[in-house]
């Protein structure tokens, strides 16, 4: 397993470099999935969705193994599953709706069947389409963790619900901005 020892010239440092070691240690040697960082998603969404391949994002159940002691451990969104990584990103009824949702907007078929973050964010990489378009794809996945997170959020800290097309309005304004800004593409795809 390559570090960040391992580059060729070791007095010089580049975030590519960086990247590139990150995502040899997020390898999962049970599906060989390995967490690609996408230039096009900003670098919030890009850690958000690395921590949550590791398993690494502070939940409820997180903190719990961490020792500090959580009386409701349910997740808010739901109030019926133990608030997990994969439960509120992708299993949460609320997630899965939202993901259908997302599916449907890409004419994307089975999106809303992955059960894991890191088999969704793999998801794009293996589809039949352009490198562009997978890149695209993968982009919005990012931003569709972030929003669901960024949700999350708003509920467990300052008591704000919203609806899965309030959700939908804020992916599209987000995926719009990234791609605009960020991607420099006038359209999504």
């Amino acid at each position: 397993m390559g570090g960040v020892g391992t580059r060729k010239n070791k007095s010089t440092f580049n975030v590519k470099t960086v990247r590139e070691d990150l995502c040899v240690t997020s390898e999962d040697p049970s599906s060989g999935f390995v967490m690609t960082w996408n230039g096009w998603a900003t670098p919030k969404a890009n850690m958000l969705a690395w921590k949550g391949v590791e398993g690494r994002l502070l939940t409820k159940m997180e903190l719990e193994k961490r020792g500090i002691h959580i009386s409701n451990t349910l997740y808010p969104g739901c109030g019926y599953e133990q608030e997990s990584v994969e439960h509120i990103l992708i299993m949460c009824l609320m997630s899965k709706t939202l993901w259908w949702m997302v599916g449907s907007w890409l004419g994307v078929k089975d999106l809303h069947s992955c059960s894991t973050v890191a088999y969704i964010l793999s998801f794009a990489w293996k589809m039949d389409i352009s490198k562009k378009k997978k890149k695209a794809v993968n982009c919005i996945v990012m931003a569709t963790l972030w929003i669901i997170w960024s949700s999350r959020n708003e509920k467990l800290f300052k008591a704000l619900q919203f609806s899965n097309d309030m959700i939908l309005e804020q992916l599209n304004e987000c995926t719009t901005l990234w791609m605009k800004v960020i991607a420099k593409m006038e359209y999504l795809m």
